[in-house]
């Protein structure tokens, strides 16, 4: 990846493209979400922009990403259903539909937060036709920390964000980088528990 490029990319986007790129990023986008975010982060304190007005812009972009989602699953949209055919539907029939039902909040918050997880909370709720309301609630919490987080990260570490992004496979940063997956692997698991660890045996 070229860091440079990708970060001169970022300065020279405005709030309606920042908006698109965070609406964009969940599914189309082939650079992490993470990325992204780490990116915004970046930019906003280098070139001294202000946080609130960045953070409102993305949230408002996610938030119709997985409005989007979900709006999709319920109408039963048939590449968004043969995507989480193909992926997590064996998963989640296991589980049956009053697990999902009973769980659906935690499922909603948590996957947010979990690489490759994180359009399930929206599809699921769509698909499962969970109220509007009750969705939306839940995805808004849980969004209303995963982007703040990221995009702080981005603003706090941002003088070793380029290097981490344009030498990521370079041996100096496989230290960093076994440890940032360390990191990543154990809240995946905490959070895969919190999810479907209480009620594993009752299914098996």
């Amino acid at each position: 990846m070229d860091s440079q490029a990708f970060i001169t990319g970022l300065q020279n986007t405005s709030y309606v493209g920042i908006f698109f790129l965070s609406m964009l990023a969940n599914v189309f986008i082939p650079v992490p979400e993470e990325v992204i975010l780490l990116g915004f982060g970046y930019i906003s304190r280098v070139n001294n922009l202000n946080s609130v007005a960045f953070i409102v812009v993305i949230l408002l972009g996610v938030l119709l990403s997985d409005f989007l989602m979900y709006i999709l699953a319920r109408k039963g949209n048939k590449l968004v259903t043969l995507f989480y055919n193909k992926l997590f539907k064996n998963l989640f029939d296991t589980k049956g539909d009053d697990w999902i039902l009973k769980n659906i909040t935690k499922i909603i918050f948590f996957s947010r937060f979990m690489i490759q997880f994180r359009f399930i909370g929206p599809f699921l709720a769509g698909y499962k036709k969970i109220p509007f309301g009750k969705f939306i609630m839940y995805d808004f919490l849980a969004v209303l920390v995963y982007v703040p987080l990221y995009f702080f990260l981005g603003r706090f570490f941002h003088k070793k964000i380029q290097l981490i992004i344009s030498n990521i496979n370079i041996a100096k940063n496989i230290i960093l980088l076994f440890f940032a997956l360390l990191i990543v692997t154990s809240i995946t698991k905490i959070l895969y528990a919190a999810l479907f660890g209480k009620n594993t045996k009752h299914h098996e």
